[in-house]
């Protein structure tokens, strides 16, 4: 009986240490499978900030440039005017002096005009075939643009 007793009283402990053995073990795979969890979840973190970093430089950059075209745009208006205001002035000019004008010099100041205004008219094309092209880029960028799609 005490064989039985002793034997029980064994095997009770070897099932104690073993589920204490096998407890550790599951509980260290745990902790390792936690650890490398956690170390994913950190690198993308850091790839997420290297992302939004590397978009966050692309839109300065954009914007930079956008200020730099928006500054040339600028002047080139103001030298438009200018001209334009130029233009007008010489032309006030031709008309005020045609009354006391000889033939010939307002055949000349008319072939002048004709000539200034085929080179204006020859500009005007150039300007609105560039924004034509603009709006067809701008039409382009618009519908390749990602959106949130809506149900």
């Amino acid at each position: 009986k005490t064989l039985v007793v002793f034997a029980l009283v064994a095997l009770v402990a070897a099932f104690a240490a073993g589920h204490h053995t096998a407890s550790r073990f599951v509980h260290a795979d745990w902790d390792e499978a936690e650890l490398e969890a956690q170390a994913a979840l950190i690198a993308a973190e850091e790839m997420n900030r290297a992302t939004e970093r590397e978009w966050n430089q692309k839109l300065q950059e954009a914007r930079n440039e956008a200020t730099k075209r928006e500054s040339e745009l600028k002047k080139t208006v103001a030298d438009t005017r200018a001209a334009a205001d130029r233009l007008r002035d010489d032309l006030a000019r031709l008309r005020g002096e045609l009354s006391t004008a000889s033939l010939a010099a307002c055949r000349g100041t008319a072939d002048a005009c004709v000539t200034v205004f085929g080179e204006c008219a020859s500009h005007y094309r150039t300007v609105a075939a560039n924004a034509d092209e603009c709006l067809i880029e701008r039409d382009a960028l618009i519908a390749g643009w990602p959106r949130k799609e809506t149900r």
